[in-house]
C-alpha cells in the first residue's frame, strides 16, 4: 500500500496537450516543464496511511489471533473503501476536465490485490486458531 503514495493511480491526456497525473495526494497538471496541483485528494492519502499502519501493526499481533483476525477484517473494509474512493475521484476527474484518453496504472489495482491477500491471511489466521483450539481440547 505504501507503493501507492509514490506512483500515479491514473494518467489523463487533455485536449490542450497537458497531462493530468492522479496521485494519492492530489491531481497534478503537467504542461511542459511546469506542474501544478489542481485537485487535492487528501482522503486517499489518509486512507493509504491508515491501511499501511494497520497492516504493519497486524503482522506483529501473532500472539493474539482473535484481535489479528478482527483487524484484518477492518483492514479489508478500509481497502474496499479505498477502491470506492479511487473510483469516485476517477469519475470526478473525467467529468471535470476535457479528456482525450486516460489509463489506469498499476497503483489502481493494488487495493484489490491487498484485499485478496488479506482474505488469504484471514483464512490462515483462522486455521491456526482452530488448530490451537483443537490441541487444547485434546490436552484436557
Amino acid at each position: 500500500m505504501s507503493f501507492m503514495m509514490l506512483s500515479p493511480i491514473a494518467v489523463f491526456d487533455l485536449q490542450d496537450g497537458s497531462i493530468l497525473h492522479y496521485l494519492c495526494f492530489g491531481v497534478k497538471k503537467i504542461t511542459g516543464d511546469d506542474s501544478q496541483k489542481i485537485l487535492s485528494t487528501w482522503p486517499n492519502l489518509l486512507l493509504v496511511l491508515v491501511i499501511a499502519i494497520l497492516n504493519l501493526y497486524t503482522i506483529f499481533l501473532f500472539t493474539n489471533r482473535i484481535l489479528q483476525m478482527r483487524l484484518t477484517i477492518y483492514n479489508m473494509l478500509l481497502m474496499v473503501g479505498m477502491v470506492v474512493l479511487i473510483y469516485y475521484y476517477y469519475h470526478v476527474i473525467t467529468k471535470k476536465f476535457p479528456i482525450i484518453s486516460h489509463s489506469l496504472k498499476f497503483a489502481a489495482i493494488i487495493p484489490v490485490i491487498c484485499v485478496i491477500l488479506n482474505l488469504l491471511a484471514f483464512r490462515g489466521i483462522r486455521r491456526d486458531e482452530l488448530l490451537v483450539k483443537s490441541y487444547e481440547r485434546l490436552r484436557k
